[in-house]
């Protein structure tokens, strides 16, 4: 995948724009740091899944009983979900070859539970990238239609696969399609140096209104862009 260089005095304007846009962008991305903020357990998992879908607009509750299912499935494999993050605790993005691999790997057992309700049909792949992101905010990307459209218009057409009302969606297609966004995170953030990164971060966190600041990672700063990025663009 060749991915360009990126303008980061560009995304720095655009991430500026998304903290200082008020209700709805920023708001409920202060909502998504206190649902996650004590971890994922049995007691925090509906708070985690009702914010992601409904600050985040993911819809799962399109399918009866999803959103049920899905907490239930969440509670149910919780010793596996953290037996896996512990496998990444020490990588974050961007990453080496070998930590690369690691994310990937852990990525490729955590995100297919989330896609699909035990008794549903909809694949739910815009609300599984979000609550994985969630749940490693400095590996896992989002993946939605806005920053699928970016990615794509960066490095090709096709490159970030995102489903529609029109597509007949599989687990493997989401997978090739989120491994691919790793990928393109990875390499974009490969683009700076540490102290480059620290920059971003603090370029991120000055525009944040006070008493809701937030520091986030570079993954989660470099989605702001891309979402900013395709809004405007159909603006």
């Amino acid at each position: 995948m060749h991915i360009p260089e990126l303008d980061w005095d560009h995304v720095h304007n655009r991430v500026a724009e998304f903290n200082s846009s008020g209700a709805p962008y920023y708001l409920a991305e202060v909502t998504l740091h206190q649902a996650f903020s004590h971890g994922l357990t049995s007691r925090t998992v509906p708070l985690c899944v009702m914010a992601v879908n409904s600050f985040w607009t993911t819809n799962v509750e399109k399918e009866a009983n999803a959103l049920n299912d899905v907490c239930k499935r969440t509670v149910s494999a919780l010793a596996e979900i953290k037996r896996q993050l512990k496998r990444v605790r020490s990588v974050s993005v961007p990453a080496d070859p070998p930590g690369l691999s690691v994310i990937i790997a852990v990525a490729r057992r955590l995100l297919p539970p989330f896609l699909r309700a035990p008794n549903g049909k909809r694949i739910n792949y815009s609300f599984a990238a979000k609550f994985l992101h969630w749940t490693r905010p400095s590996l896992f990307p989002i993946v939605d239609k806005f920053s699928a459209k970016t990615i794509n218009h960066c490095v090709g057409r096709g490159t970030i696969w995102i489903p529609n009302v029109s597509t007949t969606s599989t687990t493997e297609q989401c997978m090739h399609s989120y491994e691919n966004a790793i990928k393109f995170y990875n390499k974009s953030l490969g683009q700076l140096d540490d102290s480059q990164l620290a920059a971003l971060v603090h370029h991120d966190f000055e525009p944040q209104p006070r008493g809701f600041r937030n520091k986030n990672t570079a993954v989660r700063i470099l989605d702001k862009w891309l979402w900013m990025e395709q809004k405007r663009r159909q603006s």
